[in-house]
């Protein structure tokens, strides 16, 4: 009598990114932009949020009126699926899909924690700018005085 012996072959976990922008006005080169499709397959969670890190980016940090809508999937499975699974199959997926969502939550944190120091930046810049508008506005309301006197005498 012959045994068989079965081995799973483990095969690689696929990550796949689809990221879909609507047609949108570009502000830095003033040009109306077409849709924008970027389909990516990747073996390695890695790759995957060194591809989809700049999209985020520009989600977050950027100028543009439209963003990014960013599908992640898993082997084919992305969140919505993953959520309608029964409790079985969910266990299949479910340490990998923690491990996306944790990542992707982890790379939004850091973008919005730099948004959140620009955002600072940029309101210390301006009221630096605005200090400096009405410093010279007093000193040029000081001369017109100075200028008035002058010319017409000190008020009485």
């Amino acid at each position: 009598m012959c045994q068989k012996t079965c081995t799973a072959i483990a095969r690689p976990t696929i990550y796949s990114a689809i990221c879909y922008r609507p047609s949108h006005f570009n502000r830095d080169t003033g040009d109306q932009q077409d849709d924008d499709h970027l389909i990516r397959c990747f073996d390695d969670l890695d790759e995957l949020v060194a591809f989809v890190s700049p999209l985020l980016r520009e989600n977050i940090l950027g100028e543009n009126l439209i963003d990014w809508d960013i599908t992640v999937l898993i082997d084919g499975v992305d969140w919505a699926l993953y959520e309608s699974m029964d409790t079985a199959t969910k266990a299949l997926y479910g340490p990998k899909m923690e491990e996306v969502v944790d990542r992707m939550k982890s790379v939004e944190s850091a973008l919005y924690a730099e948004k959140a120091e620009n955002d600072k930046k940029e309101q210390a810049r301006l009221a630096r700018a605005n200090k400096k508008a009405a410093n010279r506005q007093e000193t040029k309301d000081k001369a017109l005085l100075k200028t008035l006197i002058a010319k017409y005498g000190a008020p009485t």
